[in-house]
């Protein structure tokens, strides 16, 4: 299933996407659809659990058909414009949102700066996960900012 889900936008290969959603990624997933069951039977019971249950579950389920209908519309050029236009408008946001820091923060230092534009470079490429582009900012931030 997750094979025949494989799509390629403009160098973000869905395929990713699509295993994390199923399950592919491995703990992590297991463990936030555990954390949803918990915090739903926490709120309402053993109804609450089991709609988090539904909840968790059914979108991973409706989208791989989805996709499978939808495949031949999703390889069209304007689609794969659409999904890197919403990629640079995310390395935009992520820009301003980091410039806002910076500026929050008082002087700002060289190796700040240059943390931030490799953020930019690295969001606008695609490659490099965004968490883990943030967990590095922040490594590289605690290291240099003492």
């Amino acid at each position: 299933v997750v094979h025949s889900t494989s799509i390629q936008f403009g160098g973000a290969l869905v395929r990713e996407e699509v295993e994390t959603v199923l399950g592919g990624e491995g703990a992590e997933s297991t463990l936030n659809g555990l954390y949803v069951v918990s915090l739903g039977y926490l709120v309402a019971g053993f109804v609450g659990a089991g709609v988090a249950l539904v909840a968790a579950t059914l979108p991973p389920l409706v989208i791989v058909p989805i996709a499978t209908v939808s495949r031949r519309w999703l390889l069209t050029t304007p689609v794969a414009g659409l999904v890197r236009g919403v990629a640079l408008a995310t390395a935009g946001l992520l820009a301003a949102t980091s410039v806002g820091i910076l500026q929050a923060a008082g002087a700002t230092a060289w190796w700040q700066l240059a943390l931030a534009a490799a953020g930019v470079v690295l969001s606008v490429q695609g490659k490099v996960h965004p968490a883990l582009v943030i967990a590095i900012g922040a490594a590289v931030g605690i290291l240099l900012g003492r």
